[in-house]
């Protein structure tokens, strides 16, 4: 509630989500997939801005580029 996010956020406290996806090294941690539903990217910490968000959806999950 102190930090509102305008996309879907979810809370892992027995990190089960977390360590199957490797997102372990700070919190928050988003994780992208591509079409195939392969894992690309885990961007840890907070996104500033709704830009630079969406940045990062194109990128890493519709043009599924490895980062």
């Amino acid at each position: 509630a102190d930090h509102s996010v305008p996309y879907p956020s979810y809370s892992d406290p027995d990190k089960k989500i977390g360590n199957s996806l490797g997102a372990t090294h700070g919190i928050p941690a988003t994780t992208f997939f591509d079409r195939m539903g392969e894992q690309t990217f885990v961007k840890f910490g907070p996104y500033a801005s709704l830009e630079e968000l969406e940045a990062d959806i194109d990128t890493y999950a519709v043009q599924g580029q490895s980062g």
